[in-house]
């Protein structure tokens, strides 16, 4: 075993070679907000940029230094769990290599929040194998510079949960559930952080801005006119009907879509940006003269708004456009549905055989719904988004997969 993982780490360290001699770093449309540290972004990844001085060749080479550090971890926690053979191991360690090396060239968050997540899941891992609290101190303190890194990073917080009673249950030992009010730093001190650092550097009293506006983005896309007479403030029902119309001028409503044969959510998809700056022309005009912090305050008011008036209005139409959208990051409903019936099976499985492998391949099935239903609250389902627990979903179910058919060849 140690022979393969000494390779694997060989491997990997001239494949990060390779990719910090001969690429370059792939600059995006977001990165510059990184770079000068906007009020739209998370103060983790602009802070490591700016530890060195903006010199992205060196930040690069730091992403891909951690991600040869994090995958080796990972790996080697990973198969300490199931015993995966020589082959399905190395299967696994070039697929999730290749991949966390291409994303750590981007001057993105992906490739520091999904080291981290790793690192997080590892230490998880590591406390199954030892039984050690501290452990899962340790994978809370990754998870939440990762959180720093990217918020999103959050849907991870209640498998810490998962792992901590799974813990308790095996040792009977309740020190185990001081892990419970630790994830709760999780979701709390982050936000506080973010808000501070943004009100010093942006003068801007917001943890990250423009968030309700991304929020807004289903919400105002399935509504239809009728909507505005179950708003509770007029203020926001007027804000509102400026919004819908801009969107609708636009042709980009679920119902017109819809009559005009076309798929809505790939139209939500493929316009959630143009969608979103419809409620942010519907504020300029609204409330003229505001500041950043007042124009997020608005946000928050209409998104509440808007989401108590569908409930009142079309309660049906709101879950149902959620779950079609969610459905799609997972291609159809039909995929989403076998994806659900698979983890419940598992989940009852699990209560029968309860043993770690079960249990370790049941919670990224919950992680990676958990990640999914995260995204599908705001952001468009990219790849980039999802990428964080599909590569674990597909990777490890293919290398059970090989490591079954070559017993059954044995």
């Amino acid at each position: 075993m140690n022979k393969i993982q000494d390779f694997n780490v060989i491997l990997f360290t001239f494949l990060g070679l390779i990719c910090y001699l001969y690429f370059e770093p792939v600059l995006h449309p977001d990165s510059l907000g990184y770079i000068n540290y906007d009020s739209l972004r998370s103060v983790g990844y602009s802070s490591i940029i700016n530890l060195f001085n903006k010199n992205l060749e060196i930040v690069v080479a730091f992403q891909i230094l951690l991600t040869i550090i994090s995958c080796s971890f990972f790996l080697k926690s990973l198969r300490s769990i199931f015993n995966f053979n020589n082959f399905s191991y190395l299967f696994i360690s070039l697929v999730l290599i290749v991949i966390s090396l291409k994303t750590s060239l981007n001057v993105l968050t992906g490739s520091f929040a999904f080291s981290f997540f790793l690192i997080s899941l590892a230490f998880c891992i590591n406390s199954l194998l030892k039984k050690k609290l501290i452990l899962l101190i340790y994978s809370t303190f990754f998870l939440f510079i990762g959180i720093l890194i990217r918020p999103q990073l959050i849907f991870f917080a209640p498998v810490l949960i998962f792992f901590a009673l799974y813990l308790f249950y095996l040792t009977k030992e309740m020190k185990f559930t001081l892990i419970l009010p630790l994830t709760l730093i999780l979701f709390l001190v982050p936000q506080k952080i973010n808000k501070y650092f943004n009100n010093h550097y942006n003068q801007v009293n917001i943890s990250i801005t423009d968030s309700f506006n991304q929020l807004m983005i289903l919400p105002l896309f399935i509504s239809k006119p009728e909507l505005k007479d179950f708003y509770e403030d007029q203020l926001m029902a007027k804000l509102f009907v400026i919004a819908h119309d801009c969107s609708t001028n636009k042709n980009l409503n679920k119902r017109i879509v819809s009559e005009a044969g076309q798929n809505w959510v790939y139209t939500l998809e493929s316009n959630s940006f143009p969608v979103k700056n419809c409620v942010n022309n519907a504020i300029d005009i609204t409330f003229s003269n505001t500041s950043i912090t007042e124009r997020e305050i608005i946000s928050k008011d209409l998104f509440i708004n808007t989401i108590k008036a569908q409930i009142l209005f079309e309660p049906k139409e709101l879950f149902f456009s959620y779950y079609e959208k969610l459905s799609y990051g997972f291609m159809n409903k039909y995929y989403f549905l076998i994806f659900c019936l698979f983890t419940t099976f598992i989940f009852f499985y699990f209560l029968l055989i309860r043993n770690h492998q079960l249990f370790l391949f049941l919670v990224i099935l919950i992680s990676h719904l958990s990640n999914m239903l995260i995204v599908c609250l705001g952001a468009p389902m990219l790849t980039r988004y999802k990428f964080y627990t599909e590569v674990l979903v597909l990777v490890i179910s293919l290398s059970i997969i090989i490591h079954y058919l070559n017993l059954k060849k044995n």
